[in-house]
């Protein structure tokens, strides 16, 4: 009785442990993939949720590739650890064509990052990071605008040509952190409508 009390708490461990392990493959899996909020003709995004257990790694696409941070890494490009750098939420770059980056999660269990890879050639990208405390205006091609945090605002844009101020019907625009969004060509003026300052980052094409 006693040997076959043992051999039952035996294999009673032995399925605990098997479902602990698979536990942290299926945890560890899920933490390293990337989630798609956006895809059409023009690029991929995605959000990545990077775990502190690994880093996480990518190449730049054939026509480049942005990331986004969402919170604070330790990057290093191509292998090298001796360059690596500290990033913090709202920082950005581009990674070339068969570029190597390596993002680390510096604290915490987990981090996030946004992946952006065109899908056509286009003029050099151009990033911004910017904060709507009250109004902004800018001249613009198809842009794709990041939320570093939660944010409200209005959105006008001009229907005439450069030298005539012509505003369209304000648009109501409201974005969670690290949600994407383009806005069309043109020139608009922004006007943060939330109590605190809202923080995005733009990629023009």
């Amino acid at each position: 009785m006693r040997a076959g009390r043992n051999t039952c708490q035996d294999s009673g461990r032995s399925r605990l442990a098997a479902l602990v392990a698979t536990t942290l493959l299926y945890v560890a899996a899920s933490a390293q993939s990337a989630h798609t909020l956006l895809d059409d003709t023009n690029a991929r995004a995605s959000v990545v949720l990077v775990s502190a257990s690994e880093p996480y790694a990518f190449t730049g696409g054939p026509y480049g590739s942005v990331w986004v941070a969402l919170s604070s890494f330790i990057l290093s490009k191509n292998g090298g650890a001796a360059s690596a750098d500290r990033v913090v939420a709202g920082e950005s770059g581009i990674l070339g064509n068969g570029e190597e980056a390596q993002f680390r999660v510096m604290s915490g269990s987990s981090a996030r990052l946004i992946r952006v890879d065109p899908k056509a050639p286009h003029q050099e990208l151009t990033i911004d990071r910017f904060a709507l405390d009250s109004e902004d205006g800018s001249d613009r091609n198809a842009t794709l605008l990041v939320a570093i945090t939660d944010c409200r605002f209005r959105d006008v844009r001009n229907l005439g040509d450069e030298s005539e101020w012509t505003p369209s019907k304000p648009e109501i625009v409201a974005m969670s952190a690290g949600s994407v969004r383009w806005i069309r060509p043109g020139i608009h003026h922004f006007t943060n409508l939330g109590s605190q300052t809202a923080k995005v980052v733009s990629i023009e094409w």
